[in-house]
């Protein structure tokens, strides 16, 4: 299903999330680095779960306080890159949570939790991640005042849910998509290797939100 229209960050660059007519904003010092020209326009569609394939369960929670009144989880067809968007699920609070998706399984998959304030603000974080058949993953975030966090969790088991082994964080500071060779060094040299990381880094609130792309599917 198609929702809207935004346009497309270009690959490694400080763009974190990109709405309806945003390029006029990202002119903004600290949004997006030696703009020349407006970014191309690109639909943006409903994720929708593959078929005759081996997949893996992706759930989707958030805890939302201090003014933050929406978030949404995107699904990038294009992970390396991190580019074309599509939209997996959105909710308020815990209790009206989006439905379950499925994920292909044994391929890297790139996911972006987002936040939105009623000021037009959003946060942004984004991970990959290599989901094994069978299993049930659940990205896990937090919205408060002007920051977010999420993290990639392995809830295959209810009842020893645990971070994600292979999760890694694919934006940081002035890099909207690390490339993955590097997001993976970096993991490997953190302290907490393997734990699937806070997920903080860089995750504050930026000028220009919209929570446009996510009407319709919001649980009611």
């Amino acid at each position: 299903m198609m929702l809207t229209t935004r346009p497309t960050p270009a690959p490694h660059s400080n763009a974190t999330r990109a709405k309806p007519m945003r390029w006029l904003l990202m002119a903004t010092v600290g949004l997006l680095a030696a703009c020349a020209t407006p970014p191309q326009q690109q639909k943006i569609n409903r994720y929708v779960s593959p078929v005759g394939v081996p997949t893996a369960k992706l759930a989707m929670r958030a805890s939302l306080s201090g003014g933050v009144d929406l978030y949404g989880v995107y699904v990038f067809t294009d992970g390396d890159n991190c580019r074309e968007p599509q939209i997996a699920g959105a909710g308020r609070t815990v209790g009206n949570a989006p439905p379950s998706v499925n994920l292909a399984a044994g391929k890297w998959t790139t996911l972006e939790f987002i936040t939105f304030h009623p000021s037009r603000q959003f946060c942004v974080v984004r991970w990959s991640f290599e989901p094994k058949a069978g299993k049930t993953y659940l990205v896990a975030g937090n919205g408060v005042g002007t920051a977010c966090s999420a993290r990639v969790l392995d809830a295959t088991d209810p009842d020893s849910i645990k971070a994600e082994v292979t999760a890694v964080r694919r934006n940081v500071p002035g890099n909207a998509c690390v490339p993955m060779t590097v997001a993976q060094a970096a993991r490997n040299s953190r302290s907490d290797a393997g734990q699937g990381g806070s997920g903080k880094d860089d995750a504050s609130l930026r000028p220009g939100g919209s929570a446009d792309d996510l009407k319709g599917l919001i649980p009611q």
